[in-house]
């Protein structure tokens, strides 16, 4: 019905101005429309139907596959059970199950590039800002800029400083937020820095935690379903860490094992029970005016309190007692302390002022100084024993001229 129109098979209707109906039960209607397939309806301007089953409404479009759809404007859609709604579309024959909605670039349509069991959203692009691959086990991307994503989930994106990638929202307006990228004035939290990655919490207070609250935070957990098991990472609003433990009451809290800077098997067996395993050096209430050694595995700048502490030292002071060992005469002795005023060996005053104390070489230097001391005495008690003897001698002599006397 219309100028031009023709119907050449049973239960055809063509209604409009050049309006063809060739297929079975097939049914046109408009300017320039074809419904050429079996069951096929064709509505529009410059519209073609040409496979059984194919529906086409709109401008400029064409459906050349069997059961399939396209709405929209200056589209192609050869893929069999596939639908495409929007404009500059094309789906790929020899491609089936696919479902396209959006915009594509005029003369670069947005295409499914020959991917079947797929769904596709995008605008103003020929590749599209949402996917999902059935035949790429089920991947998912998100603004990737290419059809399939590197990923099982891929989201790419985005272009300025402190956008958010990610962002959770609860009823209540607590916020979870991805940040790949922090700008130089973030809008987050002061600790951030500019370019860091971040794993933000929020919540209704414009972004900032809620002041003097330690219930709320992020947790980072395996799920564990043993009772009393309290495994992971967690954060609270006062950006404390707690590893392993529910309650947090320092900035940093684990219950359990750590160790530092090992890579491999750690150098002690059946474990740590709760303690602290460095590998490297370890500093404690240091200043930038007090520097840690560059030797120095553990510097303290304050008292230390302790019950037993155990020096192992393979050398020690015996050496003093082998036959081989020079022992210095107390004359000697004594001239060398009126000239340096200080023992032999030991270090000067002004030497411990600038150095320290060395306790591991003191206490073998102050060992060795009491073992000189003792083979002093013990000359000495020789010595006096000879004395005692020559002067029980002279008594007894003197006795005897005494006796003759009388």
């Amino acid at each position: 019905m219309g100028q031009n129109s023709l119907t050449a098979a049973n239960f055809a209707f063509a209604f409009g101005f050049n309006a063809k109906s060739y297929g079975l039960n097939s049914f046109s209607f408009g300017d320039n429309v074809n419904a050429n397939g079996n069951f096929s309806v064709a509505f529009g301007d410059g519209v073609i139907s040409s496979s059984d089953y194919s529906y086409t409404f709109g401008h400029s479009l064409t459906t050349d596959a069997t059961n399939s759809f396209t709405f929209g404007y200056n589209s192609i859609n050869s893929g069999v059970n596939s639908f495409s709604l929007g404009q500059e579309i094309n789906i790929n024959s020899g491609t089936n199950n696919v479902f396209i909605i959006g915009k594509g670039i005029l003369g670069n349509r947005l295409n499914n590039n020959t991917l079947s069991n797929s769904f596709f959203i995008g605008f103003n692009t020929n590749s599209p800002t949402f996917s999902v691959l059935g035949d790429y086990n089920g991947k998912v991307g998100i603004n990737t800029g290419t059809v399939v994503p590197d990923a099982q989930f891929e989201v790419k994106g985005p272009i300025n400083d402190n956008d958010k990638i990610v962002k959770f929202i609860s009823n209540n307006n607590e916020q979870f937020l991805f940040v790949p990228k922090a700008g130089t004035n973030n809008p987050y939290n002061a600790l951030i820095q500019p370019n860091d990655i971040c794993l933000i919490y929020t919540n209704a207070h414009y972004g900032m935690p809620r002041p003097n609250d330690n219930t709320t935070g992020f947790s980072l957990a395996p799920f564990n379903t043993e009772e009393g098991k309290t495994l992971g990472l967690r954060i609270n609003s006062e950006g404390d860490f707690g590893i392993n433990t529910p309650t947090i009451n320092a900035t940093l809290q684990v219950n359990g094992d750590a160790a530092i800077g090992y890579t491999d098997a750690l150098p002690i067996s059946g474990g740590l029970y709760n303690g602290l395993l460095v590998n490297g050096s370890v500093g404690i209430n240091l200043y930038p005016n007090i520097v840690l050694a560059a030797d120095a595995k553990l510097s303290v700048n304050g008292a230390i309190y302790a019950t037993k502490i155990v020096v192992q030292n393979p050398n020690w002071a015996d050496y003093v007692f082998t036959n081989n060992y020079h022992l210095m005469s107390i004359d000697s002795l004594e001239l060398y302390i009126n000239t340096f005023k200080h023992l032999p060996k030991v270090p000067t005053e002004n030497e411990i002022c600038s150095t320290g104390v060395d306790l591991q070489k003191t206490n073998e230097l102050l060992l060795s100084k009491i073992e000189e001391i003792t083979l002093y005495l013990i000359q000495q008690n020789k010595q006096i024993q000879i004395l005692e003897n020559k002067l029980g001698q002279l008594e007894s002599h003197e006795i005897k001229e005494e006796d003759k006397k009388l």
